[in-house]
């Protein structure tokens, strides 16, 4: 059923919608393997949804007695069906999809600081909240601490709390086992699926949604599932992670440019949507122009989806396993990095920062800095043991190499 051309556009119209919620409330500073996984599960949950609302449309072709309804009825339930799941639903889904996905973003921030801070929970403090959100209203816990894997924000559909960084001892710590016990009065019944963190996860959606499959395993489809190909969530399982690989308007491949040289520039149809696609298409356009080279703009991609190893199987066994750079210039990854602060070392500082943890090759921005000066940050970083095999600089009018 959703091999069939018609689903699979509206998996793809469903997906399209989400994904610009992932897409809004995560910025540049994301990294690529977080972003392929908010993506990646953000898909696979709208194929799940399809699968749910096609289940339903079935059961209403014929009436009790097995006969064919007449097509006015069957049309009438099927809006009312399409309004539910495409209007109604869909709203919820967007703002929850856009919060885990915000939420994820910081908790990669969270993450990279330790236990440097503590981490604090806080709701919108209004007349809106709920009580039982409420009640974790100030729960002060170090990030490292269990109850961050299940209370971590969103705890429900248009749940608006957050958890933010607070200096060690300006604030009391709370008992984790009592803090644990009010998040599991928060999350009774159904919203027990909301026992999960996104940032942990790499999933925008909760995994124990119930569009997913239960009742799960080990499976080769990432989704936990006791596999059994005449089952038909299984079935749907398949096909799904059969449309991630190579569905084109996930990850299909195109031509974006060819050089008078004859060098070429691809790329994958979802990364045009990307905030940061134009920077890295003026990038491999200069190495396609310029330095003779073909270019690929590479997609943000989970590392436990098969499309995967088929880019960046190079990468395995490397300090960039799981990783996903931005470019692959003749065989070669390449990392882009631009700066989101006005104080120039802090930008270098950043961009080598997070750029070299994805590859040994790094385009950075223009900054303001001198050139002996980030050749200075350079050698700092070799010196550090960190692997640098070339440094390009994006100027105003140029793209030049400087290591």
């Amino acid at each position: 059923m959703l091999a069939d051309p018609d689903i699979r556009d509206l998996i793809n119209e469903i997906y399209n919608v989400l994904s610009v919620g992932v897409d809004t409330s995560t910025g540049e500073d994301t990294s690529s393997d977080l972003s392929a996984g908010l993506h990646e599960s953000t898909y696979r949950f709208s194929g799940f949804k399809t699968y749910h609302e096609m289940n339903e449309v079935s059961h209403l072709l014929q009436d009790e007695a097995g006969n064919i309804r007449p097509f006015n009825d069957f049309m009438r339930d099927v809006r009312g069906i399409d309004k539910q799941y495409n209007e109604n639903y869909l709203k919820s889904e967007y703002l929850l999809v856009s919060q885990s996905a915000a939420m994820a973003a910081k908790w990669e921030e969270i993450e990279a600081d330790g236990d440097r801070y503590d981490l604090q929970y806080r709701t919108a403090g209004d007349e809106n909240v709920r009580a039982e959100h409420a009640a974790l209203d100030g729960v002060t816990l170090p990030s490292s601490d269990p109850f961050w894997e299940s209370y971590y924000p969103p705890n429900g559909y248009r749940c608006r709390c957050t958890a933010v960084q607070v200096r060690k001892g300006k604030y009391p710590r709370y008992d984790s086992a009592q803090a644990t016990a009010k998040g599991d009065e928060m999350t009774t019944g159904k919203l027990s699926i909301f026992r999960f963190n996104p940032g942990k996860t790499r999933s925008a959606v909760p995994p124990k949604h119930p569009y997913m499959p239960t009742g799960c395993g080990d499976c080769d489809f990432q989704v936990q599932l006791s596999h059994d190909p005449n089952r038909d969530k299984c079935k749907a399982c398949s096909c799904i992670a059969k449309q991630i690989t190579n569905n084109p308007g996930v990850y299909g491949r195109e031509r974006v440019y060819v050089s008078e040289n004859g060098r070429v520039v691809t790329t994958f149809v979802a990364e045009k949507e990307a905030s940061d696609y134009e920077v890295r298409l003026q990038v491999a356009k200069y190495f396609a122009d310029v330095e003779n080279k073909d270019v690929v703009i590479a997609p943000r991609v989970h590392f436990k989806n098969p499309l995967y190893n088929k880019i960046y199987g190079a990468l395995k066994d490397t300090r960039y396993e799981h990783k996903c750079p931005d470019l692959i210039i003749n065989g070669y990854y390449y990392e882009i990095e631009g700066f989101t602060t006005n104080n120039q070392k802090t930008a270098i500082r950043n961009m080598l920062s997070h750029g070299l943890k994805q590859s040994s090759r790094l385009v950075i921005k223009e900054c303001g800095v001198t050139d002996n000066y980030l050749m200075d940050r350079i050698k700092g970083k070799i010196n550090e043991g960190i692997p640098i095999d070339e440094v390009w600089v994006i100027g105003e009018t140029e793209i030049r190499r400087v290591y």
